[in-house]
């Protein structure tokens, strides 16, 4: 567990705890309105705190697909579906999405990736090697490369006072499904 998932747990729990405890004094010394409004203030205040993901995961759209894949360099011409959205972690953000795309923006997106200068086939030995170096390439630039049939786009950016942010899409031939991810670490 990290410091500042530990510095949040901490936060989310004295807002449990300040709640009954400014309810209680205003309450106590007359404000029975005051008690009730604060009280309700500081609870929606917890609630959007203790369930931001489940929110962002509620409202992410497909103008927010089509700008995480603008970092890949992609676009998807067709209409496409969100199957799946997933959200976890905190302060850590990842992001899990699934979408089903046109078999043309498939075969289009397969055939950048594969025409793409630095595209390279991968054995898993050697994949977690390519994703190590991933963070070592000049920033704000893309890799592509292909492992059991599976085709891979992934960008990593890191600007100075940012959190990193990883995007990478993996897509297979036979599948209509891209999946997406981000990762801000």
């Amino acid at each position: 567990m990290g410091i500042p998932l530990l510095i949040a747990l901490l936060f989310l729990i004295f807002f449990l705890v300040l709640i009954p405890i400014v309810f209680v004094i205003l309450y106590k010394t007359g404000n029975k309105k005051t008690a009730y409004i604060i009280s309700s203030i500081l609870l929606l205040i917890f609630l959007s705190l203790a369930f931001m993901n489940s929110v962002d995961a509620f409202v992410f759209s497909k103008n927010d697909v089509k700008k995480d894949l603008k970092f890949l360099n992609i676009t998807l011409n067709d209409d496409f579906k969100i199957v799946d959205n997933k959200i976890e972690g905190f302060p850590e953000y990842f992001q899990f999405t699934k979408l089903k795309i046109s078999e043309a923006d498939r075969n289009r997106i397969i055939s950048q990736i594969t025409i793409s200068d630095n595209f390279k086939i991968y054995d898993s030995t050697a994949l977690s090697e390519a994703k190590h170096q991933l963070r070592k390439i000049p920033n704000k630039t893309s890799i592509n490369f292909q492992k059991n049939n599976i085709f891979y786009r992934e960008y990593y950016e890191k600007e100075q006072g940012y959190v990193p942010i990883e995007i990478s899409i993996s897509l297979t031939k036979n599948s209509d499904t891209l999946e997406l991810q981000r990762i801000e670490d």
